[in-house]
């Protein structure tokens, strides 16, 4: 039984947050410029890269 319930967890887990970041990418393009998106979102790759090392 725990074989069937994870795969199923694991995908509404993943559901769930690309919703929420879907919907969290919606509104800050709402908000900001599409330009300002894309310039936030490569500093936060870049500075979550860097956070790792």
């Amino acid at each position: 039984m725990q074989i069937i319930i994870l795969p199923i967890r694991a995908v509404r887990e993943a559901i769930l947050t690309s919703l929420i970041l879907s919907s969290w990418f919606i509104l800050i393009g709402k908000l900001y410029n599409k330009r300002d998106v894309y310039f936030y979102i490569a500093e936060f790759i870049f500075t979550v890269k860097y956070e790792n090392i």
